[in-house]
């Protein structure tokens, strides 16, 4: 363990809660759903800013990764609509008069990897490991029909008993989506696709040994008797609970029932609350590091580009640009998109962890965020034929793809009867 230079905390000041309760050294009433989840981060940040009141007048930016998709929609919504509250003096009704609460003024939501919507960043993944050479076609439809062939039956067959707690949010882990399209592809690391070594991202290891020390422990007034866990894995997070009641509300060393606490998690799609937070004007970060197949760029695409939200029309025809991170030096950051307050990065040679590994760039992708600065580097191109230039948005709407080309119908030439189009040096011609 050494200094990490690209630490996020040269950049500004940086808070680890360990939520939901449960996580780490934290107990108490465990969570059971998102409005759960919500409500005690917020309860905690009011006990921090009234501990360290002069930090409530700066902008909060809530940030996290991966199973954090689910958190960070849930928490921004819940502390705008408490703000408003605030506001409008009803959360202080009934409350004594001495009672602070505080608006918190949040700056933005950054979602790194995350996990928002499992219908359809599950299957996605079937997709990305197609499109990356890991599976072939007919492996590739073959999975796709498993997969639907299983969510239709626990759906739709009321024969089906569905054991507590499977429903549909954890259909992917629990029909073997993520095991099988692994199995098909020759097991490659999940979260790297890159290698093959299932220790490349374990970087939790380290960290367990240190805050399991019994003078971190002291130090940290940690409970003794419970062993601090890096992570709980997806799949055995969510499947059967057995006596999770037992533990309520007290302390125990048992990883397996406090991390099922959340297994029947609720709602099953946060995104609706990304778009909440965009038309409050919150602005939204969503950043998918390149390599990971858990939660790639594919499916967050499909998410945003389908999200109900003020900005949604221009969205689909917004400006995708090059995002140079280190010194502008074109390849070290992405590509991204930005449109009214969402800012979708892609983050190139990156896996499931982009501070891990893209440190340079995830250190520039945080400090943009904070300052609200543009990542289109370079805009996209156009594409010419002739003298006249073709938007992006003509493209999108009239594609047509023959022998490598973009070719666009245009009224401006005339070929018997056919349209002429001319890109660069070459012309294609169709009826």
């Amino acid at each position: 363990m050494g200094v990490n230079k690209y630490s996020w905390t040269k950049s500004t000041t940086m808070l680890y809660p360990e939520q939901p309760i449960g996580t780490g050294f934290s107990f108490g009433k465990y969570p059971e759903n998102e409005e759960d989840v919500a409500a005690d981060l917020w309860q905690f940040m009011q006990s921090f800013y009234g501990v360290f009141d002069h930090l409530k007048d700066y902008k909060l930016f809530i940030m996290g990764e991966s199973y954090a998709g689910m958190y960070l929609p849930s928490v921004g919504r819940y502390f705008h609509l408490q703000n408003e509250k605030i506001r409008n003096g009803e959360l202080l009704m009934g409350l004594p008069m001495t009672t602070d609460v505080f608006t918190i003024p949040i700056g933005g939501v950054g979602i790194g990897n995350g996990w928002m919507n499992g219908m359809i960043q599950g299957p996605a993944v079937i997709d990305y490991s197609w499109w990356h050479g890991l599976i072939d076609e007919p492996t590739r439809d073959a999975l796709h029909n498993v997969f639907k062939a299983c969510v239709d039956q626990w759906n739709g067959n009321d024969s089906i008993e569905l054991p507590d707690p499977f429903h549909s949010f954890n259909v992917q882990d629990d029909c073997g989506l993520m095991w099988g399209v692994l199995q098909a592809a020759g097991n490659p690391n999940a979260y790297d696709v890159t290698t093959w070594d299932p220790n490349v991202d374990q970087v939790t290891f380290t960290s367990e040994a240190f805050y399991n020390r019994e003078d971190i422990r002291k130090a940290l007034h940690a409970p003794m008797n419970i062993t601090w866990h890096g992570c709980a894995g997806g799949n055995s997070r969510r499947r059967r609970r057995r006596g999770r009641r037992s533990l309520q509300g007290g302390i125990g060393d048992d990883l397996f029932h406090r991390r099922l606490y959340l297994d029947n998690d609720r709602p099953i799609d946060v995104v609706p609350y990304v778009a909440d937070l965009l038309d409050a004007d919150i602005p939204v970060l969503v950043y998918n590091g390149d390599r990971d197949m858990t939660t790639g760029g594919t499916g967050s695409e499909m998410l945003l580009n389908g999200m109900n939200w003020k900005g949604k029309n221009e969205w689909l025809d917004a400006t995708r640009g090059v995002w140079m991170a280190e010194e502008k030096k074109a390849g070290e950051g992405g590509w991204a998109k930005e449109h009214l307050g969402l800012t979708f990065v892609v983050v190139y040679n990156s896996g499931h962890m982009v501070p891990y590994n893209q440190p340079v760039a995830a250190m520039d992708l945080l400090n943009r965020f904070l300052k609200n600065e543009t990542f289109l580097d370079l805009p996209s191109p156009t594409i010419r034929f002739g003298d006249r230039k073709i938007e992006r948005a003509e493209v999108a709407a009239n594609p047509t793809y023959s022998g490598g080309f973009i070719l666009v119908r245009s009224t401006k030439e005339k070929t018997e009867g056919r349209d002429l189009l001319r890109i660069g040096c070459q012309e294609q011609a169709w009826k």
